[in-house]
């Protein structure tokens, strides 16, 4: 689970063997924008904090208010076509809100992007290190 505040932008290097157990598929660097102003997050935040979630009380940056804690993402169909995701936002290790997301295979994009730069971000972050263990390529 991902903190929902975290925009992965790149995936760290050497995260390789931890890729099974990472909530993202693998370790990320990128942009905390739990507070006003966003800011990357130090080294010893990323994994957990940022990548790992469930910062409330934890990460000085957290905004302790009544959203979610943690982002959770897992692949409920995958055809030739399209790849959808199942999400669950958690709020103290229950469900806070859920869905799905598809991506489309062929245009290389969501076909119902997710409410929220940081959510749509941390879906493809999801969906590229699963395509990319499946070798179908990278997403946009």
């Amino acid at each position: 689970m991902a903190c929902p505040y975290f925009r992965p932008r790149e995936p760290l290097s050497g995260s390789a063997e931890l890729a099974a157990i990472l909530p993202l598929g693998a370790a990320w660097a990128g942009i905390c924008q739990a507070a006003s102003e966003p800011a990357v997050p130090e080294a010893t935040q990323l994994m957990p904090f940022c990548n790992l979630g469930y910062a409330r009380g934890s990460c000085s940056r957290f905004a302790d208010e009544g959203g979610p804690d943690a982002v959770r993402f897992a692949v409920s169909q995958h055809t030739e076509d399209f790849v959808q995701l199942s999400f669950v936002l958690e709020r103290d290790h229950r469900p806070h809100a859920h869905g799905t997301v598809t991506f489309d295979i062929h245009r290389g994009m969501l076909t119902d992007p997710p409410a929220g730069e940081i959510f749509r971000a941390q879906a493809l972050a999801y969906l590229s290190r699963y395509l990319q263990r499946k070798n179908h390529g990278v997403v946009r």
